[in-house]
């Protein structure tokens, strides 16, 4: 028996075994399938084959007895074999997958798969968290951190605007720092009119250019805000005129006077010129004389001129603008944009003369506690949460100087 055992399973490797086999079936590889298992002390083995279907594998096993007593003379000399049980041919395959371990396998895997590829996305894609994940790439100081912020829905009023009460005070109290800090620096570089853009649309440059502008004029000084946005104008709608046709189109054609476009607030200190018409050819326009006698006629009445603009990583209307301001701030959404698509944005707009003020960091939702100058610990409001600054409810805001003078004492 031990002799039998040790030769058994030489004798299905032979190479006379496997030309018969190979003759038969037509494919050598076929005879990786036979197995042979022997009941240990005795004579006795169990031989099973394997194969696409339970047919094929009986035909296989049927012609492996056949042949089997010729290779064992070949081999070993004579040797005769019986069969005490006859091959039985399954109906169903012996390894039926199960459908329950086979989801749960399927599961897990692109579970992992998933989790590597947000592991892989995360380190390559280097976006800005903190003030000083861009500061030691561009020479430019951060002027605050504006935490996530959103207006109710059911809220009729301008939305998250310090000019308004119940706007959180967080919110109202980082715009008041930003506010000034900038006005510090644009003292201190001579700076009358200031470009706002950003790297791409949504990061929340026209709220911070409403803002500021508002934060100015509350405290004294004469302020022009000029939506410089002529392919998607939005400071018409924020300040309640959306059913008035506002066309600056028309203004520097000489169709309309300025005072079509022009509106104001807190007590004239702030001057608004706003845009409510898609224009046609914005490049154009912004490159025009009239573009440049009306701005300049701005610098000489106001301390301060904003130019709310388009995000300069995709659109030249602010690198056009940008021949007629002072100095740039720039508006860098937390976790947004990486940090290689702000710094070409930065490069390709101040490329011949570096008028760049700074920079802020907006729709903070967390930075870490204790950051130095900017004194900003962690965010979590999850009531409120501005994002791309959601849908406004704009029909109930007018020009009602009641309505200016209660906002003004609630900031009081």
């Amino acid at each position: 028996a031990k002799q039998l055992d040790d030769t058994f399973s030489y004798m299905l490797t032979s190479d006379f075994f496997i030309d018969e086999i190979t003759e038969y079936i037509g494919d050598q590889s076929v005879t990786d399938s036979i197995t042979a298992d022997s009941i240990e002390g005795s004579n006795i083995f169990v031989l099973s084959t394997f194969n696409t279907t339970p047919q094929k594998a009986g035909a296989l096993l049927e012609k492996l007895m056949e042949v089997f007593n010729d290779a064992a003379r070949y081999v070993v000399g004579d040797m005769k074999t019986e069969i005490i049980e006859g091959p039985v041919v399954e109906d169903t395959p012996c390894n039926t997958p199960n459908k329950v371990i086979g989801i749960a396998i399927g599961v897990f895997l692109g579970s992992m798969l998933c989790m590597g590829l947000v592991i892989l996305y995360a380190m390559f894609r280097r976006t800005v968290f903190e003030p000083s994940d861009l500061e030691e790439h561009l020479n430019m100081q951060c002027f605050g951190v504006v935490p996530y912020l959103q207006a109710k829905k059911n809220l009729n009023d301008n939305p998250a605007s310090v000019s308004i009460s119940h706007e959180q005070g967080s919110f109202r109290e980082s715009i008041r720092g930003i506010a000034r800090k900038l006005e510090n620096t644009i003292e201190r570089r001579k700076v009358k009119v200031i470009l706002v853009t950003s790297t791409a649309a949504g990061e929340g440059k026209s709220i911070l250019s409403q803002n500021l502008a508002e934060s100015f004029a509350y405290w004294g000084k004469k302020v022009v805000l000029l939506d410089g946005d002529f392919r998607k104008p939005a400071l018409y709608r924020r300040y309640g005129f959306k059913n008035e046709k506002l066309s600056i189109e028309d203004v520097l054609s000489g169709e309309a006077s300025l005072d079509t476009v022009l509106k104001k607030r807190y007590e004239d200190n702030l001057t608004m010129i706003l845009n409510s018409e898609i224009v046609r050819k914005p490049t154009v326009v912004i490159d025009s004389d009239t573009m440049k006698e009306m701005i300049d006629s701005f610098k000489t009445d106001a301390d301060i001129v904003i130019i709310d603009t388009p995000p300069c990583g995709q659109l030249s209307d602010a690198s056009i603008f940008q021949q007629y301001a002072d100095g740039v701030l720039f508006i860098v959404e937390q976790d947004r944009m990486s940090i290689h698509q702000i710094v070409e944005a930065v490069e390709n707009l101040c490329d011949f003369e570096n008028k760049l003020l700074g920079f802020v960091l907006n729709g903070a939702q967390k930075v870490h506690r204790g950051y130095g100058k900017y004194g900003y610990g962690k965010y979590s409001y999850g009531k409120y949460g501005y994002g791309y600054y959601g849908k406004y409810g704009y029909d109930n805001y007018g020009e009602s100087g009641k309505h200016a003078k209660h906002q003004r004492e609630e900031l009081e």
